[in-house]
C-alpha cells in the first residue's frame, strides 16, 4: 500500500503546474526558514541549560569518604571538567542573523569542539564520577542534548540551503520560460530590423554605384592620373639633375678648398637638386669652367681625370635651362592639379557613403546575432529542467 501511495504521489508531482511547483517550493522555503528559527532558539535553550547543570556541578553532593587524597583528587578533576565544559559552551555562540552557509560552518566546527572536548574531559569525567553522581551525570546529558541539537541545526540549515538552490532554479526556469515566451517576438522584431537595414544597404550601394559611374568622378580620376604622371615626369627630371652632378662630387668637394666662392660649390656636393633650383643665373656653369681650369691642381688620379672632364662638358648652359624651365612648368601643372583636385568633393562623398555602407554592415552583422542568440534561447527543454526540479524537490 505504501508502494502504491509513494507512486500516485510521483506521478502527481510531475502533473504539477509551473505555478504550483513555484508556490510548493515557496511554501518549503518558508517552511524551512521557520524551522531553522526554532532550531536556533533549541540550540540556544540547550546551551544555556548546560550552564544550569554547571552551576549545581559547582557545589555537588558528594559520596561519602573519608579519605581527603581521594576527595581533593575528585573535587580538582571535577573543577577541570567545569573549566573544560565552559570553555566549550562560551565556544560554542551560534551567529547572529548568519547566512545559512555561516551556519553550516558553525556546525562543522561545533562538531570538532565536541570531539576535541571529550578527548580532555574523559579521565576527569571518570576520576569525578568517583564521588559526584546527579550534578555530572546531568551536566553530561545536557551537554549530549546540545551536540543534538547542533547537529538538527546542521540538517537544517543544509535543507534550508538545498531549498534556496531550488528556488533560484525555479527562478531561472521561469525566467527562461518568460524569455522563450516572448523569443518569436523578439525575432521578429529582429527580422523586420534586419529587412529594413538590408534595404538600406541596397540603397546605399546604389548611391555609390551612381557616384563611381558619375561624369565628375571620372573626371576626378583623369586628374588623379595626370597628377601621377606629372609627378613622374618631375621625379624623372629630379634624376637627371642628380645624376648630372654625381660624378663631379669628389672634385667638386676638393675644388671647393680652392675656390673663391666655396659655399655654392659645397651646396653643389650636398644638394645639386635644390641648389640648381635656386641658381637662376647659372653660376654653376662658371664654376664648372674654373673647375675644368684647376682639375689637374686637385690631386685627381689619372684614370678619372678624363672622366671627371667628360662630366664637366656633359654639363652646358641650355641643358641646365631646359631642365629648371621643364621641372619649374610641371611643378606649376601638378599644383594646378592639385588645386583642382582639393576643390572636388566627389571622393569625400564616395568615402562617405563607403562609411555609411559599412556601419549598416555592422548593425546587419548585430541583428543576425542577436536572432541567432533569441532562437538558441528557445530550445531550452523545459519539460526537463521541470522535472529535475520536481525529483529534487519531492524526491
Amino acid at each position: 500500500m505504501k508502494l502504491l501511495n509513494w507512486l500516485f504521489k510521483r506521478k502527481k508531482t510531475r502533473e504539477l503546474g509551473l505555478e504550483e511547483l513555484r508556490q510548493k517550493i515557496k511554501e518549503k522555503q518558508e517552511q524551512s526558514t521557520k524551522q531553522l528559527g526554532e532550531q536556533i532558539k533549541q540550540v540556544k535553550q540547550a546551551r544555556e541549560e548546560v550552564r544550569e547543570a554547571l552551576k549545581d556541578l559547582k557545589n555537588p553532593k558528594l559520596a561519602d569518604e573519608k579519605d581527603e587524597k581521594v576527595i581533593q583528587r575528585v573535587l580538582s578533576n571535577k573543577n577541570a571538567y567545569v573549566m573544560h565544559t565552559q570553555n566549550l559552551i562560551e565556544s560554542l555562540e551560534v551567529p547572529s542573523e548568519a547566512k545559512i552557509s555561516e551556519l553550516i560552518e558553525f556546525c562543522k566546527n561545533s562538531e570538532e569542539k565536541f570531539e576535541e572536548y571529550s578527548k580532555k574531559t574523559m579521565k576527569n569525567f571518570q576520576t569525578a564520577q568517583y564521588l559526584i553522581g546527579d550534578e555530572l551525570v546531568n551536566t553530561a546529558k545536557k551537554l549530549h542534548l546540545l551536540s543534538k541539537e547542533i547537529q538538527q541545526l546542521e540538517k537544517n540549515s543544509k535543507e534550508a540551503e538545498r531549498i534556496i538552490r531550488l528556488s533560484e532554479k525555479m527562478k531561472n526556469l521561469l525566467d527562461k520560460i518568460k524569455a522563450k515566451e516572448t523569443a518569436d517576438k523578439k525575432i521578429n522584431n529582429e527580422k523586420t530590423s534586419l529587412k529594413n537595414q538590408e534595404h538600406a544597404k541596397k540603397e546605399l550601394e546604389e548611391s555609390l554605384k551612381k557616384l563611381e559611374e558619375s561624369k565628375e568622378f571620372e573626371e576626378y580620376n583623369k586628374k588623379i592620373l595626370e597628377k601621377e604622371k606629372k609627378e613622374k615626369e618631375v621625379q624623372r627630371i629630379n634624376t637627371q639633375i642628380t645624376n648630372l652632378f654625381s660624378p663631379l662630387t669628389k672634385a667638386m668637394k676638393k675644388y671647393a678648398k680652392i675656390a673663391l666662392e666655396p659655399e655654392l660649390v659645397e651646396k653643389y656636393v650636398e644638394k645639386p637638386l635644390q641648389t640648381l633650383i635656386k641658381d637662376k643665373d647659372l653660376e654653376i656653369m662658371k664654376i664648372l669652367k674654373k673647375l675644368d681650369k684647376n682639375l689637374e691642381k686637385l690631386d685627381i688620379k689619372k684614370e678619372k681625370l678624363q672622366k671627371t672632364r667628360q662630366a664637366i662638358n656633359n654639363i652646358n648652359e641650355e641643358k641646365l635651362t631646359n631642365l629648371q624651365t621643364n621641372r619649374q612648368y610641371l611643378k606649376s601643372k601638378l599644383e594646378l592639379i592639385k588645386e583642382e583636385l582639393s576643390k572636388s568633393t566627389i571622393q569625400k562623398k564616395i568615402d562617405e557613403k563607403k562609411k555609411e555602407i559599412e556601419a549598416v554592415e555592422a548593425r546587419i552583422a548585430e541583428i543576425k546575432r542577436k536572432i541567432n542568440e533569441i532562437q538558441q534561447e528557445k530550445k531550452i527543454d523545459i519539460e526537463e529542467e521541470k522535472k529535475e526540479i520536481e525529483n529534487e524537490l519531492f524526491g
